[in-house]
């Protein structure tokens, strides 16, 4: 099965375990700001596929969703998006202490995105083999893994950078290195 893993802004989260998509609630900013969502661009896609292609049917949720600010999908069609989908969600605090355990245990240096997927398929149990992809360095969130590894606070990105380089031992990227000093346009 394929786990989703949301932050603290878990609407998809409680979308999978629920069945309904509640938009009208709190937005936080969060450590994994590519999570931060109220409305899923991609949840179309997923209704599309199971309720059969019926795009009208998709419709009539989105208008829902964007005039009631909800929606709810029926039992039938909840089970099978639960068949293929497992729904998990942590906030910050999770986030930096999966960044820290991993990395005590394992020496991998992860971004706080991965942390948030690491923590989904860890609370799902370890009873199957899991792949957790990672898309973003550790150092475009340099004070925040930093600060996970290291439980102090840096106040300056660059300077994260380079003492989180010097801790891990995993060198800064040179497009990101490179920044240091450029000129803004």
């Amino acid at each position: 099965s394929l786990v989703c893993a949301s932050n603290r802004n878990d609407v998809l989260a409680d979308f999978i375990n629920t069945g309904v998509y509640d938009r009208r609630r709190p937005f936080y900013r969060t450590a994994s700001p590519s999570m931060d969502i109220l409305v899923s661009s991609n949840l179309e896609r997923l209704l599309y596929y199971e309720c059969g292609g019926n795009a009208a049917g998709v419709r009539a949720l989105m208008l829902r969703l964007t005039y009631d600010g909800r929606y709810e999908i029926g039992m039938d069609m909840l089970y099978r998006i639960r068949d293929t989908f497992a729904a998990f969600s942590c906030d910050d605090e999770k986030t930096f202490s999966t960044i820290r355990r991993v990395y005590e245990k394992h020496g991998y240096l992860m971004d706080t995105h991965t942390a948030v997927a690491w923590n989904a398929v860890e609370v799902r149990g370890t009873e199957r083999p899991a792949v957790v992809l990672s898309t973003a360095s550790p150092y475009k969130f340099a004070q925040d893994v930093f600060r996970s590894i290291t439980g102090e606070y840096e106040k300056d990105g660059f300077t994260a950078m380079e003492r989180l380089s010097r801790e891990s031992g995993v060198p800064i990227p040179g497009g990101l290195a490179g920044l240091r000093g450029a000129q803004q346009v």
